[in-house]
């Protein structure tokens, strides 16, 4: 396959995983602060650490995608992710005093 569209496909799949770890991220820190169940937290937690790393580790693993596009990728989500949040959280406010 092309090199470039191996990196666009390590790109995404780079993007993908990140939103998706930020996501259960989220759902388990809510879930453990709202005193959900617990059967409702262990899931994500099984979910989160032993799968969702494990298919990270098999994609780097294979060597299929470049390393530099998932890490690109993964970190983009995480810049962009966090530039949103903190829009929100400034509410249109300057962070000048």
């Amino acid at each position: 396959m092309n090199a470039k569209i191996l990196w666009i496909y390590g790109f995404s799949l780079g993007c993908i995983w990140s939103v998706v770890n930020f996501f259960l991220i989220l759902s388990l820190l809510r879930a453990a602060m709202l005193k959900k169940n617990m059967a409702t937290v262990w899931m994500l937690v099984l979910v989160k650490f032993p799968v969702l790393y494990l298919v990270g580790f098999l994609i780097l693993r294979s060597g299929y995608f470049p390393v530099f596009s998932l890490l690109v990728g993964g970190f983009l989500a995480l810049i962009i992710t966090g530039v949103v949040s903190y829009v929100r959280s400034s509410d249109g406010k300057s962070g000048t005093a």
